[in-house]
């Protein structure tokens, strides 16, 4: 089984981030699943796999408040945060709460399932 999300994963989070002065750019950031995702990984599997079923869930998180958001801020690359946010949770944190009201964040993102299994001949298709 392969799994990823889709390339517009939290785009609320960036909009956050954005709008909190962390990274004004946010939005513009390549997304973390570029490589493998949504559109992509049923096709990228056929390569190599016999493909069975692809299926599409719609995911919906919510974060706390910004301590909560924060957390999972601090352990993401895809933002270019300033000096000393990195791995931060408390200083992320803070600075969210300096700038923006404190409230939940929901995220929302297409999460796929890839069920493959080894080509019948055992080499690439």
């Amino acid at each position: 089984m392969l799994v990823t999300k889709g390339l517009d994963s939290y785009q609320e989070m960036d909009q956050l981030v954005a709008s909190a002065g962390l990274d004004p750019r946010a939005a513009q950031h390549e997304s973390l699943y570029t490589a493998a995702h949504s559109g992509n990984l049923a096709e990228l599997a056929a390569s190599s796999l016999d493909v069975i079923a692809v299926l599409d869930e719609e995911h919906v998180f919510t974060f706390d408040g910004h301590d909560h958001t924060a957390q999972y801020l601090a352990t993401n690359p895809k933002y270019d945060l300033a000096p000393g946010l990195y791995g931060n949770p408390g200083a992320l944190a803070a600075t969210l709460h300096e700038f923006l009201p404190d409230q939940p964040l929901t995220t929302r993102s297409r999460i796929t399932f890839v069920v493959a299994q080894p080509n019948e001949g055992g080499g690439p298709a």
